[in-house]
């Protein structure tokens, strides 16, 4: 207040009290930034909801203005109790035991997928992005708010950045037990330098053409890379890893960003019949998506990246333009499978620049 009150009538006033001001915030912070790597210092749980917000506040308002209430020491210690007990209830309903739920987040140009499995486990495919700092709050609130304090397996689909950098701040809040990817990815400088900084090392499982992985009811196919294109690929995108998870007659396909001879390779390979496949290389153009898309023959395309007008690509190869998402317009868009039913959900569904209805809560 003094600040904008002296910075016209009396500006090195103006100039002292910000400085004071700006010492004073540094030793707010700094022992919060000595204690947080501190083991029992602090506890992470998710932010409450809006909903929750505008309750507290208005019955704050009205015990306030309330004189009655406001004297009432045994009623703000009700209200306190009720309010401290409402955070820690479990904001999100538990999954039903045969129930696969897959969350595609928006984290803009990059990927990561949350998946629940109904024995519990919970993976992630691809943890990056180019806007690290904001993606890693979005994802960790995801967890947070479906109670979920490890994870249990992380694949990595390749050695770029925009796929994995999310993993060092992820694990000093959920500690992760397995990473899974190719021998090249593990041998990438980058991906060694990532490893070295995580404290402690998960266990370390290299996979190629052919691995199946089961968890609980589901089978993890691997499609690529083959080991030619391991010992030949001429970039790490090439050599994407490709798999498909198949669970209660239900698959879904992670391409990564498989492109060049590694694409070509996929294609030649027999043709797949998938449910919900992502898009690969964010559903750029060279991704060839037409070809693609004929291949593995999807009811739904979900593109996670920055740039929505990638779904133009996939209009003359998807017949039901509704069955096209994009995370930068839907945000988070979840896929549940069920032994008798998929269900695609987009959180926020939207429309296109020509006004054709896109997006929408489907069932199967």
């Amino acid at each position: 207040v003094g600040i904008l009150f002296c910075h016209l009538a009396c500006p090195p006033l103006a100039e002292a009290l910000g400085w004071f001001s700006d010492k004073a915030l540094q030793g707010l912070v700094a022992p919060l930034k000595m204690t947080q790597d501190l083991s029992g210092t602090h506890y992470w749980l998710a932010g409450p909801d809006l909903t929750y917000l505008l309750i507290f506040y208005a019955t704050l308002t009205l015990m306030m203005a309330h004189s009655k209430l406001r004297v009432s020491k045994r009623s703000w210690g009700i209200f306190s109790l009720l309010a401290i007990g409402a955070i820690y209830l479990p904001p999100a309903k538990p999954l039903p035991h045969d129930v696969v739920r897959t969350t595609i987040f928006s984290v803009g140009h990059g990927a990561c997928a949350l998946i629940e499995y109904p024995n519990d486990e919970v993976w992630l495919i691809d943890a990056g992005s180019l806007a690290a700092r904001s993606s890693v709050e979005i994802v960790s609130q995801a967890l947070w708010h479906r109670r979920i304090r490890e994870i249990d397996t992380v694949i990595i689909s390749h050695a770029d950045l925009d796929h994995y950098n999310l993993l060092p701040s992820l694990q000093k809040r959920f500690p992760i037990h397995q990473i899974i990817a190719s021998r090249r990815t593990f041998a990438a400088k980058e991906v060694r330098l990532l490893l070295a900084a995580m404290q402690p090392l998960p266990q370390l499982k290299s996979v190629a053409q052919g691995d199946r992985l089961t968890v609980g009811p589901c089978q993890i196919r691997l499609h690529q890379p083959s080991q030619q294109t391991l010992n030949n690929a001429k970039t790490d995108n090439d050599s994407s890893l490709v798999f498909t998870i198949e669970c209660h007659e239900h698959s879904l396909l992670f391409p990564g960003d498989i492109d060049g001879t590694g694409l070509d390779e996929l294609l030649r390979s027999p043709r797949q019949d998938v449910d919900v496949t992502l898009a690969p290389h964010h559903g750029s153009p060279g991704s060839r998506p037409i070809p693609f898309a004929q291949w593995s023959t999807p009811e739904y395309v979900i593109i996670s990246g920055g740039k929505p007008g990638y779904t133009r690509h996939y209009f003359t190869a998807v017949e039901d333009h509704s069955h096209i998402m994009h995370t930068e317009t839907n945000g988070a868009i979840t896929i549940t499978f069920g032994r008798e039913c998929l269900r695609v959900t987009p959180t926020n569904p939207t429309c296109n620049n020509d006004s054709r209805p896109l997006w929408r809560k489907v069932g199967r």
